[in-house]
Order: structure tokens, then sequence, then C-alpha cells
């Protein structure tokens, strides 16, 4: 069982907390002598502020009044009664192509504002990682961790959150700017209190201990790569700009249309097939059949191969 779900209604934090504690009580008690594994999305944001958390320091959030309903704690408290329990600790900011979560928000506040900002001198600092290497480290730890144990989802220990405004700002065009601490509510709304924090994060035990190296795109790569530009031109451009991708139909030295790289795979890609409009369906096929036919968009006036 893996858990990554949470009410992120921060307007009512302290409700989300009570039923996220509800949620895990319910898969622990589920899961109670079956030695089978629960693994819990919990954050890393305000355990040991101003310096950097490791693996072995212990949640600070603790009962049901706590944030998050005290959840990593009560998690890791059913390796008692027979549950392999683990806490997948995450960083602040988890990014990659369609990231909706705390760095989008920036970008948001930032559109609204008409300038991007950070708190006071902007040196506190947030851990991030890239979800590629994020869904990589969830599976082996399902595979290989033990009860009662703490994983770090983190690529990068610290970014300063000033870089992170400014990458922001350069990537939308807009001005940075420095908040005064006690204006931050104003200007970043329920982000202030997340945003303000220092969180520097090691993920060196987990990496000694599950063997995963974080290879992806860091967090200012992705901001630089147009992933935060708002709706579906900024994840056309954050895909265009990725490591090892080449567009469509570009040809080679011969003259010929070169394969299309994408991560391991290369498909063939001749060039009248890029803006036409082109998509693949599947269907049921005979052994030795091709996997896909490739068919024209009803508004397209190409011909079928």
């Amino acid at each position: 069982m893996i858990h990554l779900g949470f009410v992120h209604d921060f307007d009512r934090f302290a409700e989300s907390g009570r039923i996220e504690r509800a949620v895990v009580e319910t898969i622990g008690d589920t899961l109670a002598g079956s030695d089978r594994p629960f693994l819990l999305a919990a954050g890393v944001a305000g355990i040991a502020p101003g310096r950097v958390v490791t693996e072995d320091d212990p949640t600070t959030a603790v009962g049901p009044d706590a944030p998050r309903g005290g959840s990593e704690a009560l998690a890791l408290s059913y390796a008692d009664r027979g549950v392999r329990s683990v806490a997948l600790r995450f960083a602040a900011s988890v990014h990659g192509i369609g990231d909706h979560g705390f760095v989008a928000t920036l970008a948001q506040i930032a559109r609204d504002r008409g300038t991007s900002g950070y708190i006071g001198d902007g040196a506190n600092r947030w851990p991030a990682v890239h979800r590629s290497d994020a869904a990589r480290l969830v599976a082996l730890a399902l595979d290989a961790a033990p009860a009662g144990s703490v994983v770090h989802a983190v690529g990068e220990e610290g970014v300063p959150t000033r870089d992170i405004a400014e990458a922001l700002g350069r990537s939308l065009g807009l001005p940075t700017d420095s908040v005064a601490p006690e204006d931050a509510g104003d200007a970043f709304g329920w982000m202030a209190r997340f945003f303000g924090l220092d969180a520097p994060t090691s993920s060196v035990l987990t990496q000694e201990r599950y063997g995963w190296t974080p290879t992806g795109p860091t967090l200012l790569d992705d901001i630089a790569a147009g992933g935060y530009l708002p709706g579906p031109d900024g994840r056309r451009r954050a895909r265009s700009r990725r490591p090892g991708r080449t567009r469509p139909g570009r040809r080679t030295s011969s003259g010929r249309a070169g394969p299309r790289v994408v991560g391991r795979r290369h498909e063939r890609h001749h060039p009248r097939d890029r803006d036409h409009g082109l998509r693949r369906r599947r269907h049921p096929r005979a052994r030795g059949a091709p996997r896909h036919r490739v068919e024209p968009h009803p508004r397209q006036g190409c011909a079928a191969r």
C-alpha cells in the first residue's frame, strides 16, 4: 500500500490533518499483523529548521493536533503491529512537466503580483527532487525498505528561495523583489508559511541504503525550460528542451529523417508526419501485425498510411 494523498486545503489545514490521521489509522488497522508494506507520503518542512535534516531525525509532528495529523509518526508506529511501514519524506518541490505543486503556485502568485518575490534576503533553502527520481525511489522503497524506516526523496539539498524567485522571474519575464517577512502573508497568502522556511535536507543515507542516484533535471533547469509558463505552451516548451530529445523529423547529415529520440526509445519519424495532426490508436491485432495504426485527425486532410 502506497498512500500519497492529502487534502491540500490550507484554509482548513487542521481539518485536512484530521482526515489524514483517520485515513492512516484505517490503513494501519487493516494491515496490522500482515507484514505488508505501507508507504506514506510525508514532508521535511519544520523537522529541524536552520540545519540539514537527515533520515535519522525524528518528525516533530506527533499527535492528532500536529500538522498533517501527525501521520508520519502514526504510520511508523504500526511497525510494532506487524506492518512494514515506511515514511517517504518528499522534498518541498517535487517538480517536472505538469507540476501543480508549490513552485507552480509561486509562479501563479508572481503572475498575479506582476513581480516574482522572495521573503527577506531569500537565503532560506528549499530541497527539491525531480518526479522521475522520486518515482524510482518509491519503487525501491516498496521492494526493500524495512519496517519503521525513513526515506528521503531529495535530489537537491537546498535551493535558495531567492534563486527560485529569480529563475521564475526570468522565465515569466517579470522583475524580482524582496518581500519583508511581516508582509509575506499579504504577498503570498498561505504559501508564506512554507516559502519562508529554511529546510535543507540530505538524502545521503537513502542513496547509500537503496543504491538510488538522482539523475533528473534540477529545479532551476525545469524553470528555465519553461515548465512553469502558463497553459499548454509551457508544457510543450519544457518537453522540447528536455535533455536527450531531438525534434521530430530532424534530418541527419545524409539528408534522411533521423530517429526521434525519447529517453531510450528510438522511433523512425518522417518529416511529413509532423504537424499533420496524426494520432496513434490501439486496435486488436493478429500475431505479427503492426502494433499501431496511424490515422489522420478528423479535421485534417492527409491520407492514412
